[in-house]
């Protein structure tokens, strides 16, 4: 009676050494002429085989199904092992396997001189052309598969020549579930690379489409985690693939003007780039349309292109907090680390659902906006903190800060008639860097000082300007008034003695302090 299935590590053995197999998932070895190979259960001992195994020819390749879920295909064995150069020695456990059994083409004969104990041991071999036996291998109740003598499908099942003068053709149906299968696999196991899974490859499953400049990329979808073998088993599966792969790369064409035909956020995971939506998808296009097809051409670019235009989309419904990077992916050079947080509050300011910053132009013109916005404030906050450093140490002079210094802070009426007047105030004990350490504050300083100015016109009594300046005009600019302050008709004479004054006699606050302790 068979025994049961044992959970144990399984090697193919070579004749020198022994490779270790992944128990119960797909392994995809390639053949070398002259080896001889045999299933077994130990790397050290070489021991027998310990789950029961079949195998069957698929194209170019063999096939070899075990029971415990173990599947191992041997690339290129069907013409790598012709005329008996290698063979394969597959063990069972209690029955020697001596015939072998085709799907629906058996040889009649054959079949019914089988051991009935076989049942559905027997080694199913996928082709259209009858074979009538294989050998048995004496040692480990095996089987193996050797010089029978007949074709299959054209191909000498490990050795022998074909059984005629001519050569039989391949079964379409079976060239292309051959092809299939060894993508399905690749999908499955990450493992697609050029030289395995190659155009012919491809061409034999019915897919259009592939050639020697897209097939990497191609091969890196079935790498993605996203893609695993149920995702690419059929035909119309890979074919998806390609033209997904094939829009996006038609579309790189480092010209973001010229508006190519979007890709759909369906074409992205076909591919198996994830975590995108309908708005990130968009973004994601335009990069791609400006991109060249060397940006793209790998699925792990694209996800990292995508996962940076998912982000700022989330940032736009205050889900996420960008970093440089993301913005850098998408071609977003120009922003400095200190700008950031004024770009991600911009973004956060646009349309939760990311429509105001779904394409590269709008999001171009937000960073752009929130950029120059932000060098504005801080042109501003420099200037200021540069009259405020003035005003606090006392070391303004009649040139500096000059006169650009408070246009940049925002401030208006500084010119270069009365840029040392108003400096001089800056001066002055009472105004210090509390009190000048902000746009209106060093507004209020210049409207001030401007107002003296206008009524020291070298006339005592008239009405230049409007209204006589009050106490509180004086000490803005840090005279000190006395008891002016508080005396109309000491503030009033004092007005009349700087009308009488011309500019020049009270274009700073020591001549003012001084003509205030006269009227005082």
């Amino acid at each position: 009676m068979a025994t049961s299935v044992k959970k144990t590590e399984l090697f193919l053995f070579d004749g020198k050494s022994a490779k270790p197999l992944k128990m119960g998932q797909e392994n995809i070895l390639k053949i070398k002429a002259g080896e001889h190979y045999r299933l077994v259960g130990d790397a050290a001992s070489n021991n027998r085989n310990p789950v029961k195994a079949v195998a069957k020819a698929k194209g170019k390749d063999l096939l070899v199904e075990c029971e415990d879920g173990t599947r191992i295909t041997l690339v290129d064995y069907m013409t790598e092992c012709r005329d008996g150069v290698c063979d394969l020695i597959l063990p069972g456990d209690d029955y020697p396997l001596a015939w072998a059994q085709l799907q629906g083409a058996a040889d009649a004969s054959a079949a019914a001189a089988a051991p009935a104990n076989l049942g559905g041991q027997v080694a199913a071999l996928e082709s259209s052309t009858p074979i009538t036996a294989v050998k048995a291998a004496s040692n480990d109740n095996g089987m193996l598969l050797g010089v029978a003598g007949a074709a299959l499908g054209g191909l000498a099942l490990g050795g022998g020549g074909s059984s005629g003068g001519s050569t039989p053709q391949q079964n379409p149906t079976l060239v292309r579930d051959t092809a299939l299968e060894k993508i399905r696999a690749a999908a499955e196991s990450n493992n697609a690379q050029d030289d395995t899974i190659g155009l012919t490859v491809y061409s034999d499953a019915g897919v259009t489409g592939v050639t020697s400049a897209n097939l990497s990329a191609i091969n890196s979808a079935l790498n993605s985690p996203f893609v695993n073998g149920a995702r690419a088993d059929t035909t119309a599966e890979v074919q998806a693939i390609v033209d997904a792969y094939n829009r996006i790369l038609s579309g790189a064409d480092s010209n973001a003007a010229n508006n190519n035909a979007p890709i759909s956020a369906v074409d992205y995971t076909t591919l198996g780039v994830t975590g995108l939506n309908e708005r990130s998808a968009s973004l994601l296009g335009d990069v791609v349309d400006g991109s060249a097809t060397t940006a793209v051409d790998t699925v792990t670019k694209l996800q990292g292109l995508a996962t940076a235009a998912q982000n700022v989309i989330d940032a736009a419904a205050s889900k996420k907090t960008l970093e440089l990077k993301d913005l850098t992916a998408l071609g977003i050079t120009q922003v400095k680390s200190d700008e950031l947080a004024a770009v991600q509050q911009a973004i956060d300011a646009t349309n939760d659902d990311g429509t105001g910053v779904d394409t590269l132009d709008e999001l171009n013109q937000v960073v752009a906006k929130a950029i120059a916005d932000y060098r504005a404030i801080q042109a501003v906050a420099q200037a200021l903190d540069v009259i405020r450093d003035a005003a606090q140490n006392n070391t303004a002079t009649a040139t500096s800060p000059d006169a650009s210094v408070y246009a940049a802070a925002g401030v208006t009426g500084v010119t270069a008639a009365n840029l040392a007047a108003i400096n001089s105030a800056l001066e002055s004990t009472f105004v210090d860097g509390a009190r000048a350490d902000t746009t209106k504050e060093v507004q209020d300083i210049v409207n001030a000082y401007n107002e003296i100015l206008k009524e020291a016109n070298d006339t005592a009594d008239d009405a230049t300007p409007n209204a006589d300046p009050v106490a509180l005009t004086y000490t803005t600019i840090g005279v000190t008034l006395g008891a002016t302050a508080t005396d109309a008709e000491n503030l009033s004479l004092f007005n009349d003695a700087v009308g009488a004054s011309t500019q020049g006699d009270v274009d700073t606050i020591d001549e003012l302090d001084a003509l205030a302790a006269i009227v005082n």
